[in-house]
């Protein structure tokens, strides 16, 4: 129990410490502080391999410039250190200018803490040089790339370092989309206006057309992206990115949307959102309780007035001209997949 709460501050301290989305394109200087109480393990190979992956993951664009240092005495003993203070002393102590690096990383020599690495802000201390692509997002401001677990009861619980590609999970072929748009490195991403065949670049390769599809609807945002082994489906709710699936051909969502590796994309819900109900706010606004739709999500709200068009709206109200007599008020809500609700109705009468 001890264990699985140090875990659960450690992902909070990870995400909130994260610098945000700065640096991410162009040079940046990376100094790795090794810092040891005696052992010396060859693990340059493994912190070095994160300025490659990085320039082919961002197509060139950000550059990481890493100086790592040799083993430097800083501790006396074993220690998890709870900051890196001792091993900026060393380093400094060992004419290294530490402030002039816009990213500063503490490697110990042992795994002698509970966790693999702690990026905040715009320092990171490591125990696995394999978790410095990892942390280096975490730096950038991008959070944890989740799976679902799913059991008997269905597939709800979230497993944090669930995604099997993206580094911000537990994965190591590439970031998804969705994070490289956070970062800078794609310029675009289609949105799906309606069922039609979509043109959407893969991802694996620099491209000016958009390289991904995201569908909105009631649950998030899905984000369809194509790599060489076919589709990848995210996702994305409250900034949190859940991996789904990885299909080859096909990626269907039983009675939302169905979309093929050619982007072909076609709605399925063919469910009716709520009825919206109606009020006067006295004799200048309109307004109306919210309608729901649990598939595709509710997209707009058209009014008439006697039944004439008046108004299309996001909102749940609107302001009237001044009328007099009886008039009958009409609204319809709209999901992104084009079903209409029944019309919710009110017959207001003004002096």
């Amino acid at each position: 129990m001890k264990r699985a709460i140090v875990a659960a501050v450690l992902v909070a301290i990870c995400s909130a410490g994260a610098a945000g989305a700065q640096d991410s394109i162009g040079d940046l200087r990376v100094l790795v502080i090794r810092a040891t109480w005696g052992p010396a393990p060859d693990d340059s190979a493994a912190l070095s391999a994160a300025a490659p992956f990085y320039y082919r993951a961002s197509f060139g664009q950000l550059r990481l410039h890493l100086e790592i240092t040799p083993w430097l005495a800083a501790y006396s003993g074993p220690v998890c250190p709870s900051d890196g203070e001792a091993a900026k002393a060393a380093a400094n102590a060992a004419g290294y200018d530490v402030a002039s690096y816009a990213r500063v990383v503490y490697v110990i020599p042992e795994q002698v803490c509970d966790f693999r690495g702690i990026a905040r802000g715009n320092e990171i201390l490591l125990t696995a040089p394999q978790a410095l692509v990892h942390e280096l997002g975490h730096s950038l401001g991008l959070q944890h790339a989740t799976a679902y677990t799913c059991g008997r009861g269905g597939c709800h619980r979230i497993d944090e370092y669930g995604d099997p590609l993206s580094p911000m999970g537990h994965g190591t072929l590439d970031f998804s989309a969705y994070e490289k748009l956070q970062l800078g490195w794609i310029s675009a991403v289609q949105r799906v206006d309606r069922s039609r065949t979509y043109t959407v670049a893969d991802i694996d390769q620099p491209s000016d057309r958009p390289q991904a599809l995201v569908v909105r609807a009631a649950a998030g945002e899905y984000w369809i992206e194509h790599r060489s082994a076919g589709l990848v489906v995210r996702l994305v709710n409250a900034k949190r990115s859940i991996f789904l699936a990885q299909p080859r051909e096909r990626y269907t969502v039983p009675k939302l949307f169905s979309v093929t590796a050619g982007f072909a994309f076609a709605w399925l819900d063919r469910t009716r959102p709520t009825t919206p109900k109606l009020h006067a706010l006295d004799a200048t606004v309109l307004w109306w309780t919210r309608s729901t739709d649990a598939g595709s999500g509710i997209a707009s709200y058209r009014v008439t007035l006697d039944g004439n068009p008046f108004a299309s709206t996001t909102d749940t109200s609107v302001t009237l001209p001044q009328l007099h007599g009886t008039h009958r008020l009409a609204v319809v809500a709209f999901d992104r997949a084009g079903n209409r609700s029944r019309a919710g109705t009110v017959l207001l009468r003004f002096g």
